[in-house]
C-alpha cells in the first residue's frame, strides 16, 4: 500500500519488508512487539506514517493512539498519515470528518481516528486499538537519566497501557541507548509476553542492515565517531 500511494517514493527494502509483514500480523492477532532500530534507518515512515494509513483504511472506525519524545514529532507523523489519509480518500474508501485540522487528534467519518501526544502528555480519557510507541527518548542525556526512566516507566504503567482497548496491539520502536531502557525495562517486567525484533545497523558477518543507504565503511566511520 505505502509503495502504491507515494507512487513508489518508499520502497520494501528488506529491514522494512520483515517489519511491515508483522505489524501486518496484527489484523489477526492482538500484538505485543518491541522493535530497535538503529537511528535513520526508515522506522518512523513506516510506522508511525504508513502504518496507521494502512491500519485505519482497514478500520476505519477504530483508534490509534501515537507518542513519541516530543509532542510536536509525535503530532508532525499525525499530520503525515492525515494528509495521506485525506489525499487518497477515494482509493482507500475512508472519509474524512471535515473538521479533521488538528494534527494531534483526527477523526475519520466512521468515527475512528489518530490522536498524538509526547511522552507524559494529556490521553486521559482516549482509548487505542493500536499504540504506537516511536523514538520515546530524545537523547543521550535523557537515556542516563533515572529520574527520566523512572517517570516513562510510571507514565507507561499508570497512563499509557491503560489507554488499550481490548484486543488492541502495542508497537514499540526505538534506537537502543542502553540496557534499562523501555525495551529493557518491558522485557524485564516481563508481565506480558512481548516479541522483541533486534535490527543492529550492522549485523552478523559485518553485512549493513541497509546496504543501499549506509555502506560498511560508512556505519564503521560513524560508530567510531
Amino acid at each position: 500500500m505505502a509503495v502504491r500511494l507515494s507512487r513508489g517514493q518508499w520502497r520494501r527494502y528488506k529491514h522494512l519488508s520483515l517489519l511491515s509483514e508483522k505489524i501486518t500480523e496484527s489484523a489477526s492477532r492482538p500484538l505485543r512487539l518491541l522493535v530497535s532500530v538503529p537511528p535513520r534507518h526508515g522506522k518512523s515512515e513506516l510506522v508511525s506514517h504508513w502504518t496507521p494509513v494502512w491500519f485505519l483504511s482497514n478500520w476505519p472506525g477504530k483508534r490509534i493512539i501515537l507518542v513519541s519524545y516530543e509532542a510536536d514529532f509525535a503530532a508532525s507523523w499525525g499530520r503525515k498519515a492525515r494528509d495521506t489519509m485525506i489525499a487518497n480518500a477515494k482509493e482507500l474508501g475512508v472519509g474524512m470528518r471535515e473538521d479533521a485540522a488538528s494534527t494531534s487528534a483526527w477523526e475519520t467519518a466512521e468515527g475512528g481516528g489518530m490522536i498524538t501526544a509526547g511522552i507524559g502528555g494529556p490521553i486521559t480519557g482516549r482509548g487505542g486499538d493500536c499504540i504506537i510507541v516511536d523514538d520515546p527518548i530524545k537523547n543521550w542525556e535523557e537515556a542516563q537519566s533515572i529520574t527520566f526512566r523512572t517517570g516513562l516507566q510510571d507514565w507507561w504503567a499508570s497512563t499509557l497501557r491503560t489507554r488499550l482497548e481490548p484486543g488492541g496491539s502495542i508497537i514499540v520502536v526505538m534506537a537502543r541507548w542502553q540496557r534499562e531502557d523501555l525495551i529493557g525495562w518491558l522485557l524485564a517486567e516481563a508481565k506480558e509476553k512481548w516479541e522483541y525484533i533486534a535490527l543492529p545497523a550492522i549485523g552478523d558477518g559485518e553485512v549493513p542492515l541497509w546496504p543501499e543507504r549506509y555502506s560498511l565503511g560508512a556505519l564503521k566511520d560513524m560508530k567510531q565517531a
